[in-house]
C-alpha cells in the first residue's frame, strides 16, 4: 500500500471529492444564477477533442451522456439557494449529481491520464456554461450586493457598487491564495497569515464605504447570516455518506476492504469538521482559525487514506481533483 500521497493539493482533493455535496468553506457555486432551461451537458465531439478515446471508450462516453441528459431532463428546476436565498449545500449536490455520476460510470474505461484530461475538460466546460449565464455574481451566498440588507442599510448606488466590487475583489485575492498553497508555493502558516491580512483589509475598506451605524448593523447581519450557513452546514453534513463511498468505489477501483475502511476514516472526518464548524458557529474561532483547523484534518485524513491507497488508486483520486468546488468562501 501507498504510505504517502502528495501534499496539500492531494488532501483538499481526498476532503472534497470524498464528501461532495458537503459544503464548508470550500464552496463557491453561484446561488443565483437559474440555468433550468440551459443544458449543462456537453457533445460527444467536444469530448473526443479533449481527450484520446478509443472507438470502444467513445462508446461508453456517448452511452453515459445519453443517461446525464435524461438525468436532467427529470430534474425539477431548483437553484442553490434555498427558501431564504442562502447557500443550500443538498440543492448544489443534487445540482451536480448527474456529472458526476456520469464519471463514475465512464471512470473504468479509462486511464489516469484520460480521467485527469476528462475532468479538465468537464471543468472548462461548467465554467464556460456558467459564463453564458452571466458569469459569477456578488449575490452568491449573500455577497455585500444582497438587495435585502443593502435596502435595510440605505445603501447608496454608490455604496453598493463599492461593495459589490470589494466584495469579487475579496474573493478573487482569497482564491489566490489558496491557489498557492495548493500549488505548495506557500505554507499553511503562511496562508492563514495572509488570509488574516486580506480580512482586516476587507474589514477597514468596508469601513470606509459604510457609516458607523451601517457598518455596526451590517456585521450584525452578517454574523447572523454566518450562524444559519453554518447550521445548514451541520444538517447536510455527513449526508449520503455512503452514496459517496460507492462513488469512489467506482472511480477509484476500491476493494470491498477498502471502501469500509475509507468510510470509517471519512466518518472521522466528518465528526471533527462539525466540531470546527461548531466552534466558529459559536464565536470561539475565527474564521481564519477554521482554515487552520480544517487543514490540519485534511492532513490526518490523507495519513489514514494513505495506508488504504494503492498508487495507481491515488493517481486517479488526484485525476479527478478539479471536480471538487473551488474557491474559499468569504
Amino acid at each position: 500500500m501507498m504510505q504517502h500521497i502528495r501534499g496539500p493539493l492531494m488532501a483538499a482533493t481526498v476532503v472534497a471529492v470524498m464528501t461532495f455535496g458537503i459544503a464548508g468553506c470550500g464552496s463557491d457555486d453561484p446561488t443565483s444564477v437559474d440555468d433550468s432551461n440551459v443544458s449543462t451537458v456537453p457533445a460527444l465531439s467536444e469530448i473526443v477533442a479533449a481527450v484520446s478515446l478509443s472507438t470502444t471508450q467513445a462508446g461508453v462516453i456517448e452511452t453515459a451522456l445519453g443517461d446525464w441528459r435524461q438525468a436532467e431532463a427529470n430534474a425539477s428546476p431548483r437553484r442553490f439557494a434555498g427558501r431564504d436565498g442562502d447557500f443550500d449545500p443538498e440543492r448544489r449536490a443534487e445540482r451536480h449529481r448527474p456529472m458526476m455520476d456520469f464519471v463514475a460510470m465512464v471512470a473504468p474505461s479509462l486511464d489516469s491520464g484520460q480521467l485527469k484530461d476528462l475532468a479538465q475538460f468537464l471543468v472548462q466546460h461548467r465554467e464556460r456554461h456558467r459564463s453564458r449565464l452571466g458569469g459569477e455574481t456578488g449575490e452568491r451566498h449573500g455577497g455585500f450586493d444582497d438587495g435585502r440588507i443593502a435596502e435595510e442599510l440605505g445603501l447608496t448606488v454608490e455604496q453598493r457598487e463599492a461593495m459589490t466590487a470589494l466584495r469579487k475583489e475579496t474573493h478573487d485575492a482569497a482564491r489566490e491564495i489558496h491557489q498557492k498553497f495548493r500549488n505548495g508555493n506557500i505554507t499553511k502558516a503562511e496562508l492563514n497569515q495572509a488570509l488574516v491580512e486580506l480580512h482586516a483589509k476587507a474589514r477597514q475598506r468596508l469601513g470606509e464605504i459604510l457609516t458607523e451605524e451601517q457598518l455596526a448593523r451590517f456585521e450584525e447581519w452578517r454574523r447572523e447570516r454566518m450562524k444559519q450557513r453554518i447550521e445548514r452546514q451541520l444538517k447536510h453534513l455527513g449526508r449520503r455518506l455512503e452514496e459517496r463511498v460507492q462513488w469512489l468505489t467506482k472511480v477509484l477501483g476500491l476493494t470491498d476492504d477498502q471502501s469500509q475502511q475509507v468510510t470509517t476514516v471519512l466518518e472521522t472526518s466528518i465528526a471533527e469538521r462539525k466540531t470546527v464548524l461548531e466552534l466558529l458557529r459559536d464565536g470561539d474561532i475565527t474564521r481564519e482559525e477554521v482554515h487552520t483547523q480544517m487543514l490540519d484534518i485534511r492532513e490526518a485524513t490523507m495519513e489514514a487514506l494513505g495506508q488504504i491507497l494503492t498508487e495507481e488508486q491515488a493517481e486517479r483520486l488526484d485525476a479527478v481533483r478539479l471536480l471538487q468546488p473551488r474557491g474559499p468562501r468569504h
